[in-house]
């Protein structure tokens, strides 16, 4: 039997398999293309698909382990197979409840199904919507105020205009591209637009995936406006963010107060790292933004996707990919911005409309910038070359030692000396800056150069080289990762702080964690700390968001499915000033030409 062949192997769980078991006992059928497509349309989500392309199931199983896969069968008798089970299986005409739904030769949950179509139809209701009433003459004098006048800001003045018009609008772009610009002045522009046309201002929410980009999100928003935003357009400004599920309203196994027939309270919602956010989580949270309201979403479609099922902010981007409405580049025209570069449609609103990809960095060295460009392109021996180039001294590759204990000591000579320096420091401030300069990046959590024994062996190093007794936990010069969000604390998954004494009492530890004002941290008794972690080594996908001055990316010794170019791109992002790959060059290539393939129908659904 296929199944139990993919449950030996691995690529099929035990509840996968009682699940294809149990819908089998019910339809009172021991068909097996039927049982393979239930358990595999169940493994699918422990994947990140939303369903399974029976046309290249047996393709995406190859890719994940080096044994032979057995036959599957044909797609078309497969679909067929599955159509004579009504019980089990309906097509998506069919608007009976079952388990399964069949969409030619795309199998699915019924729950991830009902996500993927729900979304779909919300944002092909929100794309058709006309342009937004806007005076146009007084959105031209306050993008003037608002100093959009740098050429390299083009795209941040488009995102801005086009926000301005449009319900629902995107803003892509890497770090340092301008997002977090264009989002402070679109605010300014939105509520002294909207309250001098209605005499009430815009009720604003600002939202993100997690604790942490939340309070990111604030202070940089709450720094920015005091820096570009003359002081006669900062009113209403002043906005806190949360956590999606903290302003839904989590209520408990996947259920939120507020949804489609309890909407938010408000007129803008802004999400940032939306590439980080899933299917299930998406589509309750357009369910839950009221009729008329306006959406802008903000992220990088090429990092790492959600950690839960689909790619929606990729999906969304490539939907959006097309020309702009002449309606839009019209208003473009009127704003003095360039509309070059967009081929137009006909007047009424086009799926382009919604989106603005920033290009242009700020942050990168000239080498960080180029090797992220060849990673994304999937040029595996040109981002290898990159790395390996003599002129770039911001990117390098040290190749590993064969021999466990070779390999930990490279990494040990590559970043022992400035963790080392973080327990000397003489401020917090100081040991804060040093730390942040500095992130040791792994792509595997488990095995001899995954992040727990990188994190266990320098600790150890780092103890023996300041003598810290193994009995002791609290030593000046351990970093810490919070791992649970404390609101009271305003300490959030992913923050990190580092234990010193206090300036006036070198003796008492605490653990400080920086503020939004530079130079100020905040001291926290260890008692009182959340769930937290020791972190010389985190995992890549743990660092998104982030941004430290050198990054030591440490890959496997041997090739991985888990090294991708998503993940890669998103290790070399993380840095503003200097890249030291280790790792074995071959591995480094294949990862580059890996993709994270999810089965999606998300994007086609939107146009």
């Amino acid at each position: 039997m296929t199944l139990t062949t993919l449950r030996e192997l691995g690529l099929v769980g035990p509840l996968d398999t009682r699940f294809a078991e149990a819908l089998a006992r019910l339809a009172h059928t021991d068909d097996d293309a039927v049982l393979l497509g239930a358990a595999l349309a169940s493994r699918a989500i422990s994947e990140g698909d939303v369903g399974v392309d029976l046309t290249r199931a047996a393709t995406s199983l190859a890719r994940r382990t080096d044994a032979p896969v057995p036959s599957l069968p044909a797609p078309d008798a497969w679909a067929t197979a599955l159509r004579a089970v009504p019980d089990l299986v309906r097509t998506p005409a069919d608007k009976r409840p079952a388990p399964l739904v069949l969409d030619g030769t795309d199998l699915y949950l019924e729950r991830t199904w009902a996500y993927q179509d729900r979304l779909a139809s919300l944002v092909r209701t929100r794309l058709a919507e006309p342009n937004r009433p806007v005076d146009a003459a007084r959105l031209a004098d306050l993008l003037r105020q608002l100093d959009f006048g740098d050429p390299k800001a083009a795209l941040q003045l488009r995102a801005a205009i086009t926000a301005t018009y449009r319900g629902f609008a995107m803003v892509a772009g890497g770090p340092g591209t301008g997002k977090t610009a264009v989002v402070v002045k679109l605010l300014a522009l939105l509520q002294t637009l909207e309250t001098e046309r209605t005499r009430r201002p815009l009720r604003i929410r600002l939202a993100a995936p997690t604790g942490k980009a939340a309070a990111r999100m604030s202070e940089s928003i709450r720094m920015r406006a005091e820096e570009w935003i003359p002081a006669s357009l900062r009113t209403g400004l002043d906005v806190q963010a949360s956590t999606i599920h903290r302003m839904l309203g989590w209520a408990g196994r996947s259920r939120f107060r507020h949804c489609a027939e309890d909407p938010l309270p408000l007129d803008l919602l802004i999400v940032d790292e939306a590439s980080m956010v899933d299917l299930p989580l998406m589509t309750k949270l357009l369910d839950a933004v009221p009729p008329g309201a306006r959406i802008l979403l903000l992220g990088d479609p090429d990092q790492l996707a959600s950690v839960e099922i689909g790619s929606v902010f990729a999906d969304l981007c490539a939907a959006c990919s097309g020309p702009v409405s002449s309606t839009l580049r019209d208003a473009w025209v009127a704003a003095g911005c360039d509309p070059s570069g967009r081929e137009a449609a006909g007047a009424e609103p086009a799926a382009g409309d919604a989106l603005t990809i920033l290009t242009y960095t700020w942050r990168f060295q000239a080498g960080i910038e180029e090797l992220a460009q060849q990673v994304n392109a999937g040029d595996g021996p040109g981002a290898l070359a990159v790395l390996m180039r003599a002129d770039l001294p911001d990117v390098a590759i040290v190749p590993l030692e064969r021999s466990t204990e070779g390999a930990l000591a490279q990494v040990e000579a590559a970043v022992l000396e400035p963790y080392l320096a973080v327990a000397k420091a003489s401020t917090p401030t100081e040991a804060l800056d040093l730390l942040r300069s500095l992130r040791v990046l792994g792509a595997h959590r488990a095995g001899v150069l995954g992040v727990d024994s990188l994190n266990a062996h320098l600790e150890a190093r780092v103890r023996q080289q300041l003598g810290v007794p193994p009995e002791v936990d609290w030593y000046a010069g351990r970093p810490v990762m919070i791992t649970k969000n404390d609101h009271d604390l305003k300490l959030y998954n992913g923050d990190v702080g580092v234990v010193l004494g206090s300036p006036d009492d070198p003796n008492s530890l605490r653990v400080w964690f920086e503020t939004a004002r530079k130079g100020e941290p905040r001291a926290v008794p260890p008692a009182l700390l959340p769930e937290h972690e020791t972190v010389f080594v985190t995992t890549v996908h743990k660092s998104q968001g982030s941004e430290y001055a050198h990054v030591v990316l440490v890959l496997p010794r041997e090739v991985s499915p888990l090294v991708t170019r998503e993940l890669l791109y998103t290790g070399v992002t993380r840095a503003s000033a200097r890249v030291t790959v280790l790792g074995p060059e071959e591995v480094w290539v294949a990862g580059v030409e890996a993709r994270i393939e999810r089965m999606s129908r998300l994007a086609g659904m939107c146009r």
